[in-house]
């Protein structure tokens, strides 16, 4: 029983130790995973007793102070390691003990930053035993933080509404505070070049030298151009340019260079490794730590940000990534900057436009028609002032106008669905109605979401009396041209498409043929352009009209009768030439001259008869003048004997008995037709009047012959130059008839009189036309051809009139001999003293006379006479 009971009491032993033997296995256990986790923590984990003797650390405490465990473990800890904190440390650890709470902190090692945390251990009896403590580096997190708080002052700072150098300048002493680094600069675009914009450290040698970086690429001339423009050198040249290799470790991915020690890089490397050749002028100033970054918008490069250092190994990868990113926001920044000021410059450019803008007063509003914008004009016409109107709605200030807001909302949401609102506004005056064209147009943004309205008004007042003014001058013209008795018509120069017709000529044709051709139109038959249409002759080489062209013409719709047909170019509605013809009937007028005609034709048979009886008188002046015509070359005071005998062969055909047989016939011819008038109906009265007048016509031109043929010495008087060369033309009219040549004017209203012999300056006249005549009619053409063109103008104190028609033209060996007296190219009745006489007659008026070709065929004469000084005329 005793020893049973003793072996159980043996078993309960053995149970117990080996309870105990677990236990201790499995605290062995804890403690070992313990001591694992401890030493593997990045964390600082160490023990103290009391008295600040070393228990244990871990690894990390051991690597951190760079010693070997021995020399720390057992050994007071304040002795073993002694810093500036040390002293700091001890308090600490005594107020552990005294206050038996625990302590956290926070503190600097050398660029390090860390967050500890000290417990009292306590013993069963409540007194400190030992003390735990564990410290976690926080240098990132604190990096980080100040990077953040430096990220946003320089956001803040570039984002200002400062001056822009200010802002950079404050950025570059931010990034130097932070950083501790020796020097910092920014280099922005300007035109070719990137020079430093702000600077803080560099000295100003240093600036000044280096300041600008285009110059030659390698291989360029270095006394010329560079070959592909400018070339921005260096290493700086090279992120500012983009050119790097991110396979070598002096790049990075964005382009930025860095380097720790530029000695060692200047002496590792070669320009063809740095893609450029390099100044190197960082170096040779001592800096041994530099950083270049690009200044970025997108991919387009705006300038560098530069960190130099002097002394080695300031930068990490970290730092350099940090500071590109910084380097990115300051060229967001800039080009934000620039785009805004770009915009503020535009917008104030617009302004001084709008403000300027004399002819429309604009208003814009925003979505809620809140006005934000008035211009001076909109002031005047809506009575408010600027300062006045702003933030007002559009319904407050068109209250002048009378709309209901219902009229101004309904406007407005034509804008929305249509994009504009037109109309006009009456503005009633003291004086008259004032008239106020008004748009309404939207305001869209970029996404064109309609964001607000401008309202344009403008005075139309003047326009639109104008128009109504023009109105009424159309109307009066329709109404002139729609009652007189000829056809009015306008065509088309190009397309010959009729643009308006009047009523007369409706009637005429019996239907309206605007926008019709009017060549087939109007004629019969006709399929293409008349062969005599006018258009070419009424249009000079440069389209530019010229004088009217009048004619006689016969219609193919009408052919018995007659039309007098005028044609102009004059500017239409749209500015383009245009042909106008203006066409009478003159068929009644032509067959009274051609009664006449007959008449005259009668009394050309029998003056005919007597002028052969002169012909022995001719001949014998003929021979008079053969004799004179050696003594005439020798002296040129028989130059007014020459004048006479040729004014005595021109119309001696018809001197002598001409009058007496012309004027005799025409009185008793005058006095029957009187008789007969008093017997007649009226239609045939109004025929007699028209005889009468002819006849008249007839003894007029006799008288004008005899005073060419008299002998009397001429007087000055005033002559109108234009009047003369009508009056010349009146001798011709039969002759001209006869040979079917046409006589264009040109007598500008500007020509003045002048002092002068009318009877030689009317010589000179007929001297110019006989030549025409005789020239046209040995070399005869198409009738459309034969005509003579007369032209007056001024040019100074002088006036220029000019002869030509379309006869064959002088010959080139007769051209420096025409003026010399007796030089006659005629085969009969061709004295030579005809434009001799011409010539000394313009002379003694102090004119000139010159003779020429036309290009296209035909002769000129231009004659100058002065306006200025009377001439002499000598007997």
């Amino acid at each position: 029983m005793e020893n049973h009971t003793n072996s159980t009491l043996m078993i309960e032993e053995l149970v117990d130790e080996n309870n105990r033997l677990k236990n201790q296995v499995e605290v062995f256990k804890k403690e070992s995973s313990l001591e694992i986790l401890v030493n593997n923590t990045p964390d600082i984990a160490f023990l103290l007793d009391c008295e600040g003797i070393l228990l244990s650390a871990n690894d990390a405490f051991i690597k951190n102070f760079d010693m070997e465990p021995e020399e720390l473990i057992g050994k007071p800890i304040f002795e073993t390691i002694k810093s500036k904190i040390t002293k700091s440390r001890i308090s600490i650890f005594k107020q552990i003990i005294d206050s038996k709470k625990s302590h956290q902190w926070q503190d600097e090692r050398a660029g390090r930053y860390f967050e500890s945390t000290a417990y009292p251990i306590l013993g069963d009896d409540g007194s400190v035993k030992q003390v735990g403590c564990f410290a976690r580096e926080t240098t990132q997190q604190v990096l980080e933080k100040q990077r953040k708080l430096l990220k946003i002052k320089i956001l803040k700072a570039i984002n200002s509404n400062e001056v822009w150098k200010d802002c950079v300048e404050e950025v570059l002493c931010e990034i130097k505070d932070f950083s501790g680094l020796e020097a910092v600069a920014i280099r922005l675009i300007e035109g070719d070049d990137f020079p430093y914009f702000a600077t803080n450290g560099l000295p100003d040698h240093f600036v000044e030298t280096e300041n600008y970086l285009c110059g030659l690429k390698p291989g360029d001339d270095p006394k010329g151009k560079p070959a592909e423009g400018p070339y921005v050198g260096g290493m700086c040249g090279n992120v500012i340019s983009g050119r790097f290799d991110p396979d070598k470790d002096f790049f990075t991915e964005g382009g930025s260079f860095w380097s720790n020690n530029t000695s060692k890089f200047l002496s590792e490397t070669t320009d063809k490794d740095r893609l450029t050749k390099t100044r190197n002028y960082c170096n040779l100033q001592g800096y041994e730590s530099v950083a270049l970054f690009p200044l970025k918008n997108g991919t387009k490069i705006l300038g560098l940000l530069q960190i130099n250092d002097k002394r080695t190994n300031m930068f990490t990868h970290d730092t350099i990534q940090f500071f590109e990113k910084i380097a990115l926001n300051i060229g967001t920044a800039f080009s934000k900057r620039q785009t805004e000021d770009a915009l503020a410059e535009k917008s104030m450019y617009l302004d001084n436009i709008l403000r300027s803008a004399t002819k429309y007063g604009i208003i814009t509003t925003d979505i809620d028609h809140c006005i934000t914008y008035i211009n001076p004009l909109a002031e005047e016409f809506c009575g408010y002032k600027a300062k006045d109107a702003i933030n007002k709605t559009i319904f407050e200030i068109n209250a002048r106008e009378n709309l209901s807001p219902q009229d101004i909302e309904k406007a407005l949401e034509t804008v929305r669905t249509q994009g504009e609102y037109c109309y006009l506004h009456t503005q009633q005056t003291d004086d008259e109605p004032r008239y106020i064209d008004k748009r309404i147009l939207g305001i869209h943004d970029r996404k064109d979401k309609l964001v607000g309205f401008a309202f344009f008004s403008r005075d139309i007042t003047r326009r639109i009396k104008a128009e109504r003014e023009l109105q009424y001058s159309n109307l009066r013209q329709h109404a002139v041209l729609n009652n007189i008795n000829a056809s009015v018509y306008i065509a088309d120069m190009d397309s010959h498409e009729i643009l308006f017709m009047n009523d007369h000529m409706k009637q005429l044709f019996g239907e309206d043929l605007i926008g019709k051709k009017c060549y087939e139109s109007l004629q019969e038959n006709q399929s293409t352009p008349c062969a005599f249409c006018s258009s070419s002759k009424i249009i000079d080489d440069k389209g530019n009209p010229t004088a009217p062209y009048i004619s006689e013409v016969q219609n193919s719709k009408f052919p018995d009768q007659w039309f007098l047909v005028h044609n102009q170019a004059i500017p239409w509605v749209n500015g383009q030439i245009v042909r106008l013809e203006i066409s009478v009937d003159i068929t009644s007028q032509k067959q009274t001259e051609e009664a006449l005609q007959k008449a005259h034709d009668e009394l050309e048979t029998r003056v005919e008869e007597r002028t052969r009886e002169l012909s022995d008188s001719y001949e014998a002046v003929k021979r008079l003048m053969a004799e004179l015509r050696n003594e005439i070359k020798q002296s040129e005071s028989l130059q007014d004997h020459l004048i006479q005998s040729e004014r005595l062969a021109t119309v001696g055909k018809l001197a002598g008995t001409l009058a007496h047989e012309i004027n005799s016939p025409l009185q008793g011819i005058t006095f029957l037709l009187s008789s007969l008038r008093k017997e007649c109906s009226p239609t045939i009265v109004k025929d007699i009047d028209l005889i009468k007048q002819s006849f008249f016509s007839i003894r007029d031109t006799v008288k004008n012959l005899l005073d060419l043929s008299r002998l009397t010495d001429p007087e000055k008087e005033p002559v109108e130059v234009n009047i003369a060369i009508e009056d010349a033309l009146v001798l011709f009219h039969g002759l001209l008839k006869k040979n079917k040549i046409s006589v264009s004017l040109g007598l500008s209203d500007d020509v003045k009189t002048i002092i002068s012999a009318p009877q030689q300056l009317g010589q000179v006249f007929i001297n110019l036309l006989n030549n025409s005549i005789e020239a046209i009619t040995d070399s005869p053409g198409s009738e459309e051809q034969n005509e003579i063109v007369i032209k007056t103008s001024t040019e100074g104190h002088n006036i220029i009139i000019t002869y030509s028609d379309t006869g064959p033209g002088i010959p080139e060996d007769a051209l420096t001999n025409i003026f010399n007296p007796f030089y006659t190219r005629k085969k009969d009745l061709g004295l030579g003293v005809g434009l001799s006489i011409c010539y000394s007659i313009i002379k003694n008026h102090h004119g000139s006379i010159i003779a020429k070709n036309k290009p296209e065929g035909g002769a000129m004469f231009v004659i100058s006479l002065p306006t200025t000084t009377a001439p002499t005329v000598e007997s």
